[in-house]
């Protein structure tokens, strides 16, 4: 995730980018108090640098 992107993820995208599961990320995005970079109906979707921001906050 390094290169720089306009490339947007879904937070079930995102989980199997970051090799967790999809109910750990969720903890992570909520303990990271971040907005979605965009919303589609429902489903949010985070840039590669909001993501850096969620990464940040997964548990080892």
């Amino acid at each position: 995730m390094a290169k720089e992107t306009n490339e947007l993820f879904s937070a079930g995208n995102l989980a199997k980018l970051l090799q967790v599961s999809p109910a750990v990320l969720k903890k992570a995005i909520e303990a990271s108090k971040v907005k979605p970079d965009s919303t589609k109906g429902v489903c949010s979707y985070y840039s590669a640098n909001t993501a850096e921001k969620i990464k940040k906050h997964l548990k080892k």
